[in-house]
């Protein structure tokens, strides 16, 4: 596994962006107000995910700054990964083990981690499928992949009711649905659980966000 935290990172579109953001709201935005009411809520089943891998490797992408899973590391050997550098000083603080590095170049040998999360991360990157064969890459066989994706359709009418704009989250670059997620995975993984949320018993486009787990069987 490489750990030279100071690998380049290309000076993209995406890239500029991605930083700007982290640099104006902060990860502390998604924790207030209604807002921070749905964070709370795919917050949990993260952190519950994480907890069933004690002692293990789990790779967490798209950290931000590193609050989602700050106080687990006594768990679990947990490596953190982000694009931005503004957000990672804030996750070194409780992480020693954070990298900046690209979704769609980890950083990392084949088959070392045996859990992955990105989570609220395949919206914010161009190629999600160059992602998702990443995660795969660096998953051991029999590893797990929790993705979190949110509709993008209900976050910008609740962008349009609170008063937001751009009405779409200027981050985001890919437009995702449950069939093309798995569209993507093919025949790499099994999928063992769905959720939607907050209504679970209810379509994706009735929701705010979709979530799976599955197992990377090749």
């Amino acid at each position: 596994m490489r750990t030279d935290l100071e690998t380049p990172i290309p000076k993209t579109g995406e890239f500029e962006l991605h930083n700007t953001l982290a640099a104006q709201e902060g990860q502390a935005y998604w924790t207030r107000g209604i807002v921070g009411y749905f964070y709370r809520m795919y917050l949990r089943e993260a952190r519950t995910f994480v907890q069933r891998y004690p002692s293990c490797n789990v790779l967490e992408v798209g950290c931000g700054e590193g609050i989602m899973l700050h106080d687990l590391h006594h768990d679990a050997n947990i490596y953190q990964l982000d694009i931005s550098p503004v957000a990672l000083k804030k996750a070194t603080q409780w992480n020693g083990k954070v990298f900046v590095g690209d979704a769609m170049n980890l950083p990392f040998r084949d088959e070392v981690f045996d859990a992955v999360l990105q989570v609220a991360l395949l919206e914010h990157v161009s190629r999600p499928d160059h992602a998702i064969s990443e995660a795969w890459r660096v998953l051991k066989k029999g590893g797990k992949l929790l993705i979190l994706i949110p509709n993008d359709i209900t976050m910008s009418v609740g962008r349009m009711l609170l008063r937001k704009y751009p009405f779409r989250y200027p981050g985001h670059l890919s437009f995702l649905t449950p069939r093309r997620i798995k569209t993507i995975m093919g025949n790499r993984f099994t999928m063992l659980q769905e959720k939607r949320m907050p209504f679970n018993g209810f379509t994706f486009w009735a929701n705010m966000y979709y979530q799976l787990v599955a197992r990377k069987i090749s």
